[in-house]
């Protein structure tokens, strides 16, 4: 699998008459090496449901490549605007059927808890993860938005093989989650890797020796966070989003780039 995936948050967002143009910044990410695309039930517009996995999907059956495809559950976009979260059980198990329906297969790679519910215990909606896990339905399972204490309640019902949270240059806040999948072995999926860095509000000394890096090695601002996330720690997967084919082979080739000590202590 790839060392840097495709968060495909906004394909599912956009307008149906984009789907084109979507489908043709997926197979640019697929043919630069990217094999791990990120999608989820609540990334669609409320008149199209899972608009997001089934964009995913075309895009993946007419790459002619294997990819390996990450959803959620648990979280979707309501007929109201809304984005309600709901962990109780059935409600996993019928959200899981329709990705297996939207998707074609027969398992899914990768199956999230999109948010933790506060309203359900994690106990209770893990339980219907290690379910589908026993009956073939998702092959890993994984978590979203967790913090330790919530990512060791999941483990203590089912084996959790990735935590997708938010976790940048900008923003690091989830700094013990990372560290706690270095420690066992966790995949650290990072969504939004470019935080705030290219608005440059807020970020002190960040945005500037950042910009900084990149003119002198010739890359892009973007390119640079990535290759500085890769180096935070073995397990972590940037996941940036694109709306662009030059976008998505720019966050490909941010896989060779190898940033010196200097470099990674200027941007902190």
């Amino acid at each position: 699998m790839s060392c840097i995936g495709l968060g495909a948050m906004m394909f599912g967002f956009v307008d149906a008459g984009h789907d084109d143009a979507s489908v043709v910044t997926m197979h640019a990410a697929f043919d630069a090496g990217i094999t791990l695309v990120d999608t989820a039930l609540a990334y669609t517009d409320p008149v199209e449901e899972r608009h997001g996995e089934r964009i995913v999907a075309e895009a993946v059956r007419s790459s002619g490549r294997q990819v390996f495809v990450a959803t959620k559950g648990g979280h979707w976009h309501g007929s109201d605007g809304d984005f309600p979260k709901d962990g109780r059980p059935d409600t996993i198990r019928r959200h899981c059927e329709g990705s297996l329906r939207t998707l074609g297969v027969d398992s899914i790679w990768l199956y999230q808890l999109h948010w933790p519910d506060p309203q359900v215990p994690i106990e209770e909606t893990m339980g219907a993860f290690a379910e589908l896990r026993a009956a073939g339905h998702i092959e890993h399972v994984g978590v979203s938005n967790f913090s330790v204490d919530q990512l060791e309640r999941a483990r203590s019902v089912v084996p959790v093989a990735s935590v997708q949270n938010k976790f940048s240059i900008a923003e690091q806040e989830e700094r013990p989650v990372v560290d706690y999948c270095v420690q066992h072995g966790i995949a650290f999926l990072a969504y939004s890797p470019l935080g705030g860095l290219l608005a440059a509000k807020g970020l002190g000394d960040v945005a500037p020796n950042a910009a900084r890096v990149a003119e002198d090695r010739g890359l892009s601002v973007q390119q640079v966070a990535l290759a500085w996330l890769l180096a935070q720690s073995p397990t972590i997967i940037p996941i940036p989003g694109c709306t662009r084919a030059e976008s998505a082979r720019s966050s490909a080739a941010a896989a060779d780039v190898v940033l010196t000590e200097d470099e990674l202590g200027r941007l902190g």
